[in-house]
């Protein structure tokens, strides 16, 4: 049975795959590009700079992307369980305060 949550994150997932697959080449190709056919060494040095820290934050996300999504689900997992705690909490204390009041009026009778 499928998860109507993971099929809505999973809508754009080709999306994002493509982007990255065309920035890649596109990046690729202007190194090369740079490296063969640019004989100034300041323009080669400036595109190889710009395609390389685009090809990095590429690289780094997709590496990365697995830990992020476990690290979010956890954190997810976690605030649901503090939220469900603080709920008990005010629950239980909400009885004690009636509990509390019942034994002082019972008291004073």
């Amino acid at each position: 049975m499928m998860n109507p949550q993971n099929s809505k994150d999973n809508d754009w997932v080709w999306a994002t795959h493509f982007l990255a697959i065309f920035f890649v080449v596109v990046c690729m190709g202007i190194v090369i590009y740079s490296v063969v056919a640019v004989d100034n060494i300041d323009i080669a040095k400036a595109t190889m700079g710009f395609s390389s820290a685009i090809l990095g934050v590429i690289l780094g996300f997709y590496f990365n992307r697995e830990r992020l999504t476990k690290e979010s689900k956890g954190k997810d997992y976690f605030m649901l369980q503090t939220r469900e705690f603080e709920s008990a909490c005010m629950k239980l204390t909400a009885t004690l305060s009636n509990l509390h009041d019942k034994i002082e009026e019972e008291e004073d009778q």
